[in-house]
């Protein structure tokens, strides 16, 4: 069974014409194709969006993490050589020059007035705080850092 229905053509001269619902859905189809690929072009496009802006965030934190791993390492390095060298040397001052020397090898800002001894009865504790920056191009921040050891004192 066939569903007709009757539409007005202009093309001149007014006539009726009758056309079946069929081809009538055909024709919707065809007419909203265009409004489909739009809506898919802007879902498609969505898509394009997030993915670069995930993309750069990404990029953001990969490029922290590049700046940021030197300086941790050299920071985390030092503070185990002071563990290592406060333990098997006994001189304040010989302990202050080979900590200064290895601050200086590692790029990092300790000066003397950074360096602090505690000597309780037979023990030796060095404590060094120091900041070291750290440069992002669009942020500055000075990262502190404590570093610090104990070790037997033979010598004031």
């Amino acid at each position: 069974m066939t569903d007709f229905v009757s539409l007005e053509l202009s093309s001149g001269d007014f006539r009726t014409e009758l056309v079946t619902l069929n081809e009538i859905g055909i024709g919707l189809r065809v007419a909203l194709l265009p409004l489909h690929r739009f809506k898919d072009d802007r879902v498609l496009s969505r898509r394009l969006v997030m993915q670069v802006v995930k993309l750069a965030i990404l990029a953001v934190l990969a490029f922290v993490v590049i700046r940021f791993a030197p300086v941790w390492y050299r920071t985390s390095e030092f503070n185990s050589y002071v563990q290592q060298q406060t333990s098997g040397i006994h001189s304040k001052g010989v302990l202050t020059q080979v900590i200064l020397q290895k601050a200086e090898r590692n790029n990092l800002p300790v000066t003397a007035r950074d360096i602090n001894f505690t000597a309780n009865d037979s023990q030796l504790q060095v404590n060094i705080e120091y900041q070291v920056p750290l440069n992002l191009y669009f942020y500055q921040k000075d990262l502190s850092f404590h570093a610090s050891g104990t070790g037997l004192v033979t010598e004031n």
